[in-house]
């Protein structure tokens, strides 16, 4: 599935929730007016999803927008997320997600729901990220994978995070 002509939408909710697609590109759709991802891939089962260059920088709601997704790989580095202000149950629940490169989130002070962002991820081995920018993420937020995170992102139990830059060391 390729070439979505979404331009004057601006909501996706539960665009693709609970579908089977081979291969999702969306490198040459249109989306600089959506406000909400709410669902979009909620439960989709895909085996290649090619979404790192979505124009996403009007959104506000990335509310479960992966949420129980199937797939092993998430990669966001393009997304730019200054006016999100939603990113709770964000990757909830993919369980068979290996790798996930998360978007920059340049405002972390306006992200006021971010619980469960990666609750039960279980297979989760990296998270990367290319942002300095910390979203103080707690335990509840990381879930319960027991993979290496890399990037910005590192794992430990009951706190708030501190976010290393990638290539950092110690």
């Amino acid at each position: 599935l390729s070439k979505l002509d979404l331009r004057n939408l601006t909501t996706v909710k539960d665009l693709f929730s609970r579908s089977t697609i081979k291969n999702l590109n969306f490198s040459n759709t249109t989306t600089s007016n959506l406000l909400s991802l709410e669902n979009a891939f909620y439960s989709l089962n895909v085996n290649t999803l090619n979404i790192s260059n979505l124009n996403v920088s009007s959104v506000t709601s990335m509310a479960g927008t992966f949420n129980t997704i199937i797939t092993s790989e998430i990669d966001l580095s393009g997304w730019q997320c200054g006016n999100v202000t939603t990113i709770r149950y964000l990757f909830q629940g993919a369980s068979s997600t290996t790798y996930i490169f998360y978007p920059n989130f340049t405002n972390p002070d306006i992200i006021s729901d971010k619980a469960r962002i990666f609750y039960n991820c279980d297979n989760l081995k990296t998270i990367k990220t290319l942002s300095t920018v910390a979203l103080g993420l707690s335990s509840d937020s990381l879930g319960s994978g027991s993979g290496t995170y890399v990037g910005n992102t590192t794992k430990s139990t009951g706190e708030n995070k501190l976010y290393v830059p990638i290539g950092a060391t110690g």
